[in-house]
């Protein structure tokens, strides 16, 4: 460890710190954290996390909930909690259709805008309840070989969720991937969750208005 004389900069892992923590490796923190700036390779929270800034040129798994208000992570991001993050979020986005690359999910990640303001082109999802039909929900185990050579590290052994290539055949929106694996999207599946539900709805209103009930 190298602590500088005069801004008292942390380095782990390295000798000429240029954070007030600057950690070069993998990293893993259990308890709750609250840090201002944060800048490393590959980090694992098992924890709360609240940083000011955080910069990792590796992966980052967050188990706990987790405030930040600048995050740049340019391998992947994977959550089992809840990612915050209140000021600048700096991912990969592919176009024409958003998508976050090589970001792997587990929790809500909010750096997106729902203001009606910010939207145009507004289009009503229909057929919803077919194309969730075409989805399967699993309870499943990590390949951890496979993982490894593909280069995911996942938070969980054990989760539940869905296969991303089901979920891209049924909403491609949803679908995201990278040169090592592929991942969804939750909003999108969400949107149609309630779109499905609407539909229900107005298959039941039908149903009432032709029983007179």
């Amino acid at each position: 460890m190298t602590v500088t004389p005069g801004n008292g900069f942390i380095g782990i892992g390295n000798t000429e710190p240029t954070q007030t923590l600057d950690i070069t490796g993998s990293m893993a923190v259990s308890g709750v954290s609250h840090l201002q700036t944060i800048s490393c390779n590959n980090a694992n929270y098992l924890g709360t996390l609240t940083a000011n800034v955080f910069n990792a040129t590796g992966a980052v798994n967050i188990t706990g909930q987790s405030s930040i208000r600048h995050v740049t992570v340019t391998e992947y991001l994977g959550l089992a909690g809840g990612l915050y993050a209140n000021g600048t979020s700096t991912f990969v986005v592919d176009s024409p259709a958003p998508r976050f690359s090589g970001v792997v999910t587990a929790g809500d990640v909010r750096v997106a805008a729902s203001d009606r303001k910010l939207k145009t082109n507004l289009n009503k999802i229909e057929n919803a309840l077919d194309a969730l039909s075409k989805i399967t929900a699993y309870e499943f185990d990590y390949d951890m070989e496979s993982c490894s050579k593909h280069g995911f590290q996942p938070v969980l052994k054990s989760d539940i969720g869905f296969i991303a290539q089901e979920v891209g055949d049924a909403i491609p929106k949803a679908y995201v991937h990278d040169d090592n694996y592929a991942n969804y999207r939750e909003r999108p599946i969400l949107a149609y969750v309630v779109a499905a539900i609407n539909e229900l709805k107005q298959q039941l209103d039908d149903i009432s208005n032709k029983l007179g009930v």
